[in-house]
C-alpha cells in the first residue's frame, strides 16, 4: 500500500511510516491512470472499498469529468463499499445490475475495468478495487493506452451494460 503522501503528491513527514513510499507502485500507476481523465470515466467493477481509489474517483468527478459507474446491485451498502457514497457525489451517476431483482438471473457483476476518455485508456484485470485487492490479493492490472482495438469491446460493453442498468439507478444526474 503506497504510504498517503504518495499518493496525494506532498512529502511524507513520518519517520516511521510503514507504507510505500515507492512512487511508481502499482497502485499509484493505477491512480494516476484513473486520475488522467479529462472528459470522461467509466468505471464497471464489483465494488470499490479502497478509499484512495474512491478519493481519485471524486476529485475526477470535481474537475467536471463525467463520471458513470455500474456496479453489482448486492454490494452496494455491503460493509466498507465506496459506491453508495460515490452515488451521492454531485457528477457521478451510478447503475446497478438487475440480477438481485430476477430470480431468473443469476451470478453477479463481477467485471473490473475502467474506460477513459472514451477509450483512450481501458483498465482491466483481475484486481479488485478492494482494501484487500490492494493489500493481501495478488491480481493483475492492465493499463492499455491509445490502443483502440483493446478499447473498443469495452467501450461497447460499458455502454451496453449502461441501457441495460437505466431503470437501476441509484442516482443519477443526467442519466
Amino acid at each position: 500500500m503506497p504510504c498517503r503522501s504518495i499518493v496525494d503528491n506532498y512529502q511524507c513527514k513520518k519517520s516511521d511510516c510503514r507504507y510505500s513510499h515507492d512512487a511508481e507502485s502499482s497502485l499509484v500507476r493505477f491512480l494516476r491512470a484513473l486520475d488522467s481523465a479529462e472528459e470522461t470515466l467509466d468505471i464497471v467493477c464489483f465494488t470499490i472499498t479502497c478509499d484512495e481509489i474512491k478519493r481519485v474517483i471524486q476529485r475526477v468527478a470535481q474537475r467536471g469529468v463525467r463520471v458513470r459507474i455500474v456496479s453489482d446491485a448486492n454490494n452496494v451498502d455491503s460493509l466498507g463499499s465506496d459506491i453508495r457514497e460515490l452515488s451521492e457525489a454531485r457528477k457521478i451517476d451510478v447503475r446497478c445490475d438487475a440480477h438481485s431483482n430476477d430470480p431468473n438471473k443469476r451470478g453477479m457483476m463481477h467485471h473490473k475495468f475502467a474506460v477513459i476518455d472514451g477509450g483512450k485508456t481501458v483498465i482491466t484485470g483481475s484486481f479488485n478495487w478492494t482494501r484487500a485487492g490492494v493489500l493481501d490479493n495478488h491480481d493483475n492490472v492492465l493499463i492499455a493506452r491509445n490502443m483502440p482495438e483493446v478499447a473498443e469491446p469495452y467501450v461497447e460493453h460499458m455502454n451496453q451494460l449502461w441501457e441495460e442498468y437505466a431503470a437501476f439507478q441509484i442516482h443519477g444526474t443526467d442519466g
